[in-house]
This record gives C-alpha cells, structure tokens and sequence, in this order.
C-alpha cells in the first residue's frame, strides 16, 4: 500500500499488543490503544541476532510449505517471532495467517489492497474490542482474564478453568454465562467429586423409570436441565474412568442416554469444565484420559490465585463487608488502616472463599463501626507462632509494590509525573516495575 509516497505493511494485533509496520524495509513500532508499548528493534539487526524462540519457527521461504502451525501455544508468542516467521513466509499461502492468529492476531490483510479497506477493518476491529468493566476484578491478570472471557462468550467451543481451590473458577463460569446470549437459560452447575461413583452417571445424564431398584419415576440429569444454557462441571478431574468415557461421548457426539434407556437424547448446553489440579499429569500418571483432556481443553482459561493479585484483596473485601452488613443488619462502615494493610499482607492459601468466610465473621462478630486486624484474624491467632514470617526483602517489595501502585494511579498512569511524586528517576521506576512486576496502563 502506498501512503506519503512509502511501502507499508500492516498486521492488527489485539489493542493491548503493538502494531508492527514496515516501512521501506524497516521494522518500526506503533502504540496500540491500551498504551502496552514495545519496541520492535529494526530488521537487519533483527537477523544478525535472532532472538530465542520457545517453538521451531519457519525462518526462511523453503521451510514454509509443511508448516502448520501446529504445537504452537495460542497466544503466547513474541510479535517479533511472529513478525519474523511472516515475513520468511512471505507469498507462501495459508502459512501466514497460522503465525498471524498463533500470536494473537484478530485479522490480517493481505497485499496489494486499498487504503479505505484497511482502515474499515481497522474501525470494525477498535468497535469489537472487548471492553473489561472490572467485573471479576481490578487487577490487571483479572481484567485480561475478563476480557478473554468475553470474547468467547458467545462461541461453543469447550472451556477448561483452571485455578486453586476458592479462586473463583464458578464465579468466572458464571460470569459467562451472565455476558453471552445463553443468559436466559439455565446455568447449572455439577461438583463432580462430590457425587458418589455409583450415582454420578445417574445425576448427569438421569434415568429411566425401573432402571434401577429404586427408579420409580423417570429423572432428568442435570445435562438435560441444562438445556440450552451452560453446563459447568467442577473438579472434572475427579470423574471416575468410565465417566470420562461417557463425558467424551457427550462433548463430541452433543448426545446422551439416560440409564436404562435406548434413545439418543440431543443436548444444546455448552460445556465448561473447571479443575485444580494438574490433568496433564493426570493424563500422564494414567488417571485421565487424554482425549477427553484434548476435547476439554480446547479454550483453557487460568485464574490466578488471590495472592498474585493483591490489587483485589480491598476491593473484594470492601463488597463483602456492604453485602454482609446489610444481610446481618450490623452498622459496620469499614476496616481500621492496620486491618486493610493486614488483609493486604496476607498469603490467603483458600484464596477468595478464605477472604469471603473471614469477612464473614469479622462483621458478625464485630462490636464497632471499623474492622480491627483482631477482629478479622482472631481465629488464626493461636497459629501466629506457628506461621513463617517473611523476609524483610519480602515486605520490603510488598511495601513498595503496592506504593509504587498507588502512586501510578494517582498519576493515571503517568510514567514521568508518577516518578516525579515518588522522587526517584524515570529509569529508576521502570526498573522497579520490572522487579516488583508491575504493570501500568500506560508508559507515556
């Protein structure tokens, strides 16, 4: 495409990645709509030192003809290996978009075309963003996990949650189900690992009446009163062999039979399944079929634990506080600045169900209208001694993590106004975002 009198090449990644463009064979970067910046260095000294690349790229035009693209992570490679193994492919078919879509990209366009198309492409992709409203969380890894969610809303593709016990697998389920065009249907949830083996194949797919000594009715399993909503199956990992071989079954055929029945029932829920443990180590210890893992896993969704993300410690306690005050009826307006900080250094091992159960107790129990570190901990303190007390370096970078924070928002993200407050250089500060793995919405 000619624009000013200069080749350009064009890939539209997702708004929060850059956008690489070459201009007259140099490799140059643009800041996309979130202000994520990278900098792409230019192509010769690209080649003279390629960087590491964590899949077998193509890296020149001969070996692109078998490559599919296969074994590559979705969504986790480097622009700049994406950018290098597109540009080796150059002209060589369907190979391109592969590198294209396995680093993230929403759309590609191919040359020679016209100016007004690609900024219609450009104008439809910025109005179909995703947009988080902070509904599963403020922190960064939520909002990224947010709008993951939101783009597959809508599609029917099997979704695998994967998060610590309490960490909010059925919330972040639920969340789907609440945002996609299933809403007006039923959303019914299944603890796996609860159901006793000798009855779970009864309560999902039901029975028949005389099926069994005790079938004296016909019962409809929770995958029929699903209907065309959400099925989600927690702990899926706990389903027993013969199970797994039934769930299967269902994922591919969209068909079950009741026990003791002969027909063939058609199912229209979508199915979610969720898991705290390692299924690829299930799979490879023999516990867990790796079919089913394969069909399950087709959009794998982590949610990370409370304690990477302390940036939703307050505001996740400050919800349950309103919501339990109101409830128990107690007049109770907050946490004390020591209890916020306390809630804060926490390591919550039950993650948001331990943060929810303890804010429970602390407004039942609580006698005054602010939260003290004792009323919120009273429980644990007999385990004080036992517990391990972090380094100072450990509460040193805490400390200054969540300062660091503070400040940027403060700022609104100002990278040279958030220094200037912090009275240190700009240098400085985005050195210690890179230690204290801090992210700003912003590097401007």
């Amino acid at each position: 495409m000619k624009l000013a009198g200069r080749d350009f090449g064009v890939i539209v990644f997702e708004a929060r990645e850059q956008v690489p463009v070459s201009v007259e064979g140099h490799l140059a970067s643009v800041p996309s709509r979130a202000g994520v910046r990278r900098r792409f260095p230019r192509e010769n000294s690209i080649f003279s030192r390629p960087p590491p690349l964590r899949a077998r790229f193509p890296r020149t035009s001969s070996e692109c003809g078998g490559f599919s693209g296969e074994g590559l992570p979705y969504g986790r490679l480097d622009l700049q290996q994406a950018w290098l193994a597109s540009r080796a492919c150059e002209g060589s078919g369907g190979a391109l978009p592969v590198f294209l879509m396995k680093a993230g990209a929403v759309d590609y366009i191919v040359k020679p075309y016209v100016l007004p198309d690609l900024l219609g492409r450009i104008a439809r992709l910025i109005k179909l963003q995703p947009r988080t409203a902070g509904d599963l969380g403020t922190s960064e890894a939520m909002r990224q996990v947010e709008m993951l969610l939101r783009r597959v809303a809508d599609i029917d593709s099997s979704l695998l949650i994967i998060g610590e016990s309490g960490a909010g697998k059925e919330v972040a389920a639920k969340f789907v189900h609440q945002v996609s065009a299933r809403a007006d249907e039923p959303f019914v949830a299944v603890n796996c690992g609860a159901i006793p083996n000798d009855l779970i194949e009864s309560q999902l797919f039901g029975h028949e009446r005389g099926a069994f000594t005790s079938a004296q009715a016909r019962h409809h399993g929770y995958v029929e009163r699903a209907r065309n909503g959400i099925l989600f199956l927690d702990e899926v990992g706990e389903l027993p062999m013969l199970m797994q071989v039934k769930l299967l079954r269902l994922i591919q055929e969209r068909t079950f039979t009741r026990v003791g029945g002969e027909t063939a029932i058609k199912t229209g829920a979508r199915i979610i399944c969720a898991t705290n443990t390692n299924l690829e180590a299930a799979v490879a210890a023999g516990r867990f079929r790796q079919d089913l893992y394969y069909r399950i896993n087709v959009i794998p969704v982590v949610i990370p634990p409370l304690r990477d993300r302390s940036d939703d410690i307050l505001p996740l306690a400050h919800g349950f506080l309103r919501d339990f005050a109101k409830e128990f009826r107690r007049d109770v307006k907050g946490f004390t600045a020591e209890a916020e900080q306390a809630l804060v250094n926490q390591p919550w091992p039950g993650n948001v169900r331990q943060l929810r159960n303890c804010i429970e107790r602390a407004v039942a129990l609580s006698q005054a209208p602010r939260i003290g570190v004792d009323a919120l901990f009273q429980a644990e303190a007999g385990d004080a001694d036992e517990a391990p007390l972090a380094t100072l370096a450990e509460v040193r970078d805490r400390a200054e993590r969540q300062h660091i924070r503070a400040v940027l928002a403060d700022a609104e993200n100002r990278i040279d106004e958030a220094a200037k407050r912090l009275g240190i250089s700009r240098s400085t500060l985005f050195d210690k975002m890179r230690k204290l793995d801090i992210r700003s919405g912003s590097n401007a």
